[in-house]
């Protein structure tokens, strides 16, 4: 064999083996492509953008936690806490809006939590009664909600103090005669702190979020696109060299 076939023989040689093994390397991208490229076609019949995720690892690979600590309120064997704007009974999402949760107190019938400018109130199941705003004569810039021994309600607002009557119906300033046991935020259990933290964060993250960025590659961070489109080049060589290859053979 001449040293000119030998030569050629080795770079064939070479080729083919290289294509073989980057066709090896890259089939498990190929792989999670087909798979994420189908379940993303599918989006709607697998309801990928309306599950959350769960997992503390993901959530917390993404970044998502709470922009504050929970502000929370024991009463009558409940909580009622508040996280970034968004109240919660007992760790289950409370259907209001809200900005900050200013207290929370039990009376006999109902339980009351305290916004700034509101009042609500809420079975013992955590069912929202009623929302009681200035229509209903509520003071704006509630700052505090407690009770006198009495068991009146007591507002503190930037205007001072007012009482209502047992039917929540009359406001009237209070000058605060006698002892006010106002509503003291406490730290909640690890149990309800755990819960608040999945529920809040779970919301923020949908399985389609973590496809699309496995498809992009985008889950590994910013830097993994480039790895992505170096796998695309491999492909685009893969499947020249491989025309090539299939060319030179059927001469």
């Amino acid at each position: 064999m001449s040293h000119r076939k030998k030569h050629h023989k080795l770079r064939w040689r070479s080729v083919f083996l290289w294509h073989r093994y980057m066709g090896l390397c890259s089939a498990l991208f190929v792989v999670m492509l087909a798979m994420t490229g189908i379940m993303l076609n599918h989006t709607e019949a697998l309801k990928l953008d309306s599950r959350h995720i769960q997992s503390s690892t993901l959530l917390d690979w993404y970044g998502i936690k709470p922009a504050t600590a929970p502000h929370s309120y024991a009463v009558d064997e409940h909580w009622i806490s508040e996280l970034d704007g968004q109240l919660y009974f007992d760790g289950s999402p409370l259907a209001t809006d809200a900005t900050t949760l200013r207290g929370a107190i039990a009376l006999e019938e109902f339980l009351i939590a305290a916004l700034p400018n509101k009042l609500l109130l809420l079975t013992f199941d955590g069912e929202i009664i009623e929302q009681m705003g200035q229509v209903h004569g509520i003071p704006n810039g509630i700052q505090q909600i407690g009770i006198i021994n009495e068991g009146l309600l007591v507002l503190n607002t930037h205007h001072g103090h007012y009482k209502t009557d047992a039917e929540l119906l009359e406001w009237d300033k209070y000058s605060a005669e006698q002892t006010i046991e106002w509503a003291q935020p406490q730290p909640p259990s690890a149990e309800l702190l755990s819960t608040l933290l999945i529920t809040h964060r779970g919301n923020g993250l949908t399985l389609e979020r973590i496809i699309l960025d496995t498809h992009s590659g985008r889950i590994l961070g910013p830097w993994s696109v480039y790895l992505m489109d170096a796998v695309a080049i491999i492909f685009i060589f893969l499947a020249a060299a491989g025309i090539w290859i299939w060319a030179k053979r059927s001469h």
